[in-house]
């Protein structure tokens, strides 16, 4: 039988995600302004979408995902971001303006700052 297969357990990534360039095209469309919140039920494949994001991005558009399903500690969230943001190069000086903007702001909740692998400890 010719067609698409259905991956159920993973993320579908490349040709495994089908049926979904409208959404994928109206997520990038409110992007452009704003936020988009995905809210569905489990196995409905939100994280296959956001994945398909980073795979294939706009142009100009530097993407990120970093699984943070197994985090429960707020600022092991915060950290985990951070670091992954940090990790691309790409964003270089603009991500580190707006890490320092983001520290004053937020000084009074910091205890610990640790630049090694970044690592930030929230009050």
């Amino acid at each position: 039988m010719d067609g698409p297969s259905f991956v159920i357990g993973n993320i579908a990534k490349g040709d495994d995600l089908w049926d979904r360039e409208g959404i994928i095209d109206d997520i990038w469309r409110i992007l452009e302004k704003g936020h988009v919140l995905l809210k569905a039920p489990r196995r409905f494949g939100k994280t296959s979408i956001m994945y398909r994001l980073y795979e294939r991005p706009k142009d100009g558009v530097v993407v990120i995902f970093q699984d943070t399903e197994g985090i429960t500690d707020p600022s092991d969230f915060i950290t985990t971001l951070i670091s992954g943001i940090h990790q691309h190069e790409s964003i270089g000086d603009k991500f580190k303006n707006t890490l320092k903007k983001f520290l004053k702001s937020a000084s009074s909740l910091i205890d610990e700052v640790e630049i090694a692998e970044f690592r930030l400890k929230l009050k």
